[in-house]
């Protein structure tokens, strides 16, 4: 019987295929096991800055192999995702995450 929740799914194919190349940008690589990883980092540490479920967390980050690992990371600790593009003013993003009522945003340094 398959879980019925996503995280589950995510925490299935990530520990079946723990081996396998998962992602691949232009400057890593990841196997399901890495993403496994990385992402119940996320997840606890959204839970460490008092995430509940259904909160809203922000994403704004460009086209990296982090994004699928904080999605799954988000995912794990309940949370909503909002994905955000950088390209967007900061004026437009400041009203998304305003609207949306954002608790946390997730960013890298560009």
């Amino acid at each position: 019987m398959y879980p019925r929740t996503l995280p589950g799914l995510f925490d299935r194919a990530l520990r079946k295929y723990a081996d396998r190349t998962a992602l691949k940008d232009g400057t890593q690589s990841l196997t399901y096991g890495d993403v496994d990883d990385r992402s119940a980092k996320v997840a606890a540490a959204l839970v460490t800055l008092g995430m509940e479920q259904t909160d809203r967390v922000g994403v704004l980050l460009g086209n990296a192999a982090e994004g699928p690992v904080m999605d799954i990371g988000i995912a794990r600790a309940g949370a909503a995702r909002l994905p955000l593009n950088p390209q967007h003013s900061t004026q437009e993003l400041q009203y998304l995450l305003t609207d949306a009522g954002v608790e946390t945003l997730v960013c890298n340094a560009a």
